[in-house]
């Protein structure tokens, strides 16, 4: 009789354990995050645009570029703060600043794509040697 009540408690805390353990495993595969993906689908400068040569072109300093931003988490939104860019020209072992840009504060939702477009004022402090030396 007393093999029985050890062979029931030893039954039930392996119940017991394995039910916790099942319970901390699908908690974490659905707590955990992953990073949001970032990238730059198009850049454009028309100042540095070699067949258009117009002074209108050759005078924007303008920097165009759409931000592609990707949350791939399925129960989690972002909140992202501001986003600072900063161009640079990279020729051989100098660079040259090309220009500064911020993205506002945004909310992204869970499982969502979203899209920053912008149009921003380049520094050109060489413009000349960068348009040379493309």
């Amino acid at each position: 009789m007393a093999e029985d009540g050890a062979a029931a408690c030893y039954w039930c805390c392996c119940r017991v354990i394995f039910t916790s353990g099942l319970t901390a495993l699908f908690m974490w595969l659905s707590l955990r995050t992953y990073k949001p993906t970032c990238s730059i689908q198009d850049f454009y400068v028309p100042a540095l645009n070699k067949t258009d040569n117009s002074t209108t072109a050759r005078n924007n300093h303008t920097i165009a570029f759409d931000l592609k931003l990707q949350n791939e988490m399925k129960d989690k939104g972002v909140n992202y703060a501001n986003i600072n860019m900063t161009f640079f020209y990279y020729q051989n072992e100098s660079r040259s600043l090309v220009g500064n840009y911020t993205v506002p504060s945004f909310y992204q939702g869970h499982g969502k794509k979203a899209r920053r477009s912008a149009v921003g004022c380049g520094v050109w402090g060489d413009f000349e040697r960068v348009n040379s030396e493309i």
